[in-house]
């Protein structure tokens, strides 16, 4: 379900249970598989391990079904293609195509949903099953706040997409941490 879901189902539980909710960003389960052929399942940065004791990293992937008007199908598979999905199949019944893609579970958990509905006025349908987990080129990335690692700003990403999501988060905290505090660079 999408954002709009989300709020909802929080503002519920918090008037009708008196809870006191914080929404977290969804994470994924990554499999690392060490060089002594350990595997272990990482739900977390702070898991994560050193990089020269990791043979492999395993990324869990779905199968999407995606039932689309035809005129919006080239920016839905463009949608697709930058969450680095591949594509599987392409039908069509009459103006409606029904488009089959592998994505990766983490480019999907977030707001796949709300942005295939918001390039597609609404009428896209989105369907999706797992797929299993695949190698990827995955890296763990730390910033540094006064020259110091800080957990709670770690993520996992894909390497194709490090620098780009280590420079939004960057972005975020210029213009949420006072100046004078610490040095941002």
């Amino acid at each position: 379900l999408g954002m709009l879901h989300l709020e909802v189902i929080q503002e519920r539980l918090e008037r009708e249970f008196n809870l006191d909710l914080t929404a977290t960003a969804p994470g994924v389960v990554y499999q690392i598989i060490s060089k002594n052929g350990i595997l272990r399942e990482v739900h977390n940065p702070h898991d994560f391990g050193e990089v020269q004791d990791i043979a492999s990293i395993k990324e869990p992937w779905i199968c999407a079904t995606i039932m689309v008007p035809d005129q919006y199908l080239g920016v839905v598979m463009s949608l697709c293609n930058n969450k680095r999905g591949e594509k599987v199949d392409l039908s069509y019944s009459g103006n409606t195509a029904l488009l089959k893609y592998r994505l990766p579970l983490s480019e999907v958990v977030f707001d796949f949903y709300d942005r295939i509905k918001s390039i597609s006025k609404g009428y896209a349908s989105l369907d999706w099953e797992m797929d299993g987990y695949m190698d990827s080129e995955i890296a763990k990335l730390t910033i540094l706040i006064n020259s110091e690692p800080v957990d709670a700003l770690a993520c996992i990403v894909h390497k194709s997409k490090v620098e780009q999501r280590g420079r939004e988060i960057c972005l975020r905290l210029k213009d949420l941490i006072p100046r004078q505090q610490y040095k941002i660079a």
